[in-house]
């Protein structure tokens, strides 16, 4: 599948991201819900672009896995193999992406990959790891998996 501009009720702008026939399925999550949702345990899955080596409490580290044009590339087989691993093949888990910030589109596009794998509540915490920090919100030491 192709790039091509799509919004999210969330959104304020159209951007281009990686576009898939269900991309509606992908929800945005702003911060407060996300501080909400960190005591439920979802799995927290960080882009790490512009990393500091630190993440929200509990995070996955898989890097560039926001990157990328289609779902239909070599990226998008890796994901799949590692999600499985994550999430123990439950395709109903909460899985939230994050990105850096809301200005870089790799937590959206991961987002957008997740649902085109077949994951039934994701989410895409806008702000990303920016919004997090200014927040306030406590933060972790992280260090991106080797996927």
């Amino acid at each position: 599948m192709a790039i091509r501009p799509v919004a999210l009720s969330c959104m304020t702008a159209v951007t281009t991201v990686i576009q898939t026939s269900n991309f509606h399925r992908a929800r945005c999550m702003l911060a407060v819900d996300l501080h909400a949702a960190v005591g439920r345990a979802p799995i927290i899955v960080d882009t790490v672009e512009s990393f500091s080596g630190r993440s929200l409490p509990g995070a996955v580290g898989l890097a560039e896995s926001g990157w990328g044009t289609s779902v239909a590339d070599p990226m998008q087989d890796r994901l799949r193999r590692k999600m499985a691993e994550l999430t123990g093949g439950d395709r109903t888990r909460v899985i939230v992406a994050v990105g850096w910030s809301s200005e870089r589109f790799g937590g959206r596009n991961l987002a957008l990959r997740l649902v085109a794998l077949g994951y039934t509540q994701v989410y895409w915490y806008r702000g990303g790891r920016e919004a997090w920090e200014v927040a306030g919100l406590p933060e972790a030491p992280m260090v991106p998996s080797v996927w």
